[in-house]
């Protein structure tokens, strides 16, 4: 009989009796037979050849994933269950937010646009007059186009702080209205813009850095360039792997933070940092496969504007209704696509948070005694317990190391 059946039990010292079913008390697991008031532990036999100890499956589920440290599978399936039960706030806030931020993308879309179908108008027409080394975008159609990106990418984290509040509660079975979400995430706003700014300055220094490196070699190169452009080579690589360590580490978790611990902008870079270390990988792991599933999501469902872009450029080249058909399909697209996508980009980086700190703090503690104390009806508070005073102090190899002078 094989002892690592979950169904079956193996007496150690072979003269007990030979199986255990879960329909059926387990043996006592010593000679003599149990003494008077014995009663078997919860959860079957624990001793040699009972079923080996494993992580809590049987956690308490009062919301969308197990109060426990959470898989792979539990943060992406929680993701999209949180946007299956609430989908008028999760889905309508992300929709609110960008689409008020993609205004400016889509007029910036609508110039580029503009650009290309009288370009491509000028090439039908006179082909002898086009100049092959102009520009084909202007000046205004390209500062309005990036201008608009920083702004989608503010919205993205104001989106994200909104939705956080969103997913903490639906971890204890709570549904949250977009007013709640607003009122709860709304003191928090100008921290998360700020800390999102910072993220942004870091990677532009960086990168800054490299051209100004770039440009001055080859002021002095000798080389044709050659120097120049190695130097331009490894130096944006190594911009882009240290921008990417940066913003894990530092920036991935800042925004959880302030809304769900209400800490300000340094200190939840350094929240971050903190929760972080010891997992950068595995962080690092989970955001880029979202970020793939993300951009496949995206692609899908912007197919058919590939299919109006083309049917634009074919029949209205040079004419004025082609830049506008192309840059409404554009907006809608970016609408449907950045809504869909916001709202579980969210959910995997809350959920995300909450692991860490169940890993590093104890946090599944806390959630489980205000699920317990709270109940559903008392799920609209569930952003209580995520404050660090709520969480019980952390212990074994998780617990944070003792200061010199502890």
């Amino acid at each position: 009989m094989s002892s690592s059946s979950g169904s079956e039990w193996a007496a150690p010292d072979g003269d007990l009796p030979p199986s255990w079913s879960p329909e059926q008390p387990p043996p006592y697991p010593g000679p003599g037979g149990p003494p008077q008031g014995w009663a078997p532990p919860p959860g079957g036999p624990t001793g040699p050849g009972g079923p080996p100890p494993g992580p809590p499956f049987g956690a308490p589920k009062p919301g969308v994933v197990q109060l426990r440290p959470l898989t792979l599978g539990d943060i992406i399936n929680g993701a999209f269950t949180y946007v299956r039960r609430n989908p008028q706030t999760s889905l309508g806030l992300a929709i609110v937010v960008m689409a008020v931020a993609n205004l400016p993308v889509a007029l910036g879309f609508y110039f580029m646009f503009g650009d290309i179908s009288g370009l491509l108008g000028q090439a039908l027409s006179n082909p002898e007059a086009l100049d092959p080394d102009v520009f084909p975008y202007s000046t205004e159609s390209m500062a309005v186009t990036y201008g608009g990106t920083l702004v989608t990418a503010l919205a993205q984290a104001v989106v994200t702080a909104l939705l956080t509040v969103v997913v903490a509660r639906s971890v204890l079975g709570g549904r949250t209205s977009i007013r709640e979400a607003w009122e709860a995430a709304r003191p928090r706003l100008w921290a998360v813009v700020g800390v999102s700014l910072l993220a942004t300055l870091v990677s532009v220094l960086l990168f800054g850095a490299v051209i100004g490196l770039v440009l001055g070699i080859s002021v002095v190169d000798g080389t044709g360039g050659l120097v120049a452009g190695l130097v331009g080579i490894v130096g944006f690589i190594a911009a882009a792997v240290l921008t990417v360590w940066i913003y894990i580490r530092f920036f991935s978790m800042a925004v959880p933070a302030i809304v769900l611990e209400r800490v300000g902008v340094v200190e939840s870079i350094r929240r971050s940092g903190e929760l972080v270390r010891r997992g950068w990988w595995r962080v690092f792991g989970i955001l880029l496969l979202s970020n793939l599933l993300i951009y496949a999501i995206s692609q899908i469902l912007q197919l058919p504007l590939i299919l109006v872009f083309g049917f634009a450029l074919v029949l209205g080249p040079g004419t004025t209704w082609a830049p506008i058909v192309m840059a409404v399909g554009n907006y809608l697209g970016l609408l449907l696509v950045s809504g869909l996508t916001s709202a579980f980009s969210a959910g995997v980086t809350t959920l995300l948070y909450a692991d860490l700190r169940m890993r590093r703090e104890g946090l599944d503690l806390a959630l489980r005694t205000a699920a317990a104390e709270a109940g559903p009806e008392g799920a609209a508070a569930a952003a209580d317990p995520w404050r660090r005073d709520a969480a019980p102090p952390p212990s074994g190899p998780e617990a944070p190391a003792p200061g010199p002078g502890a």
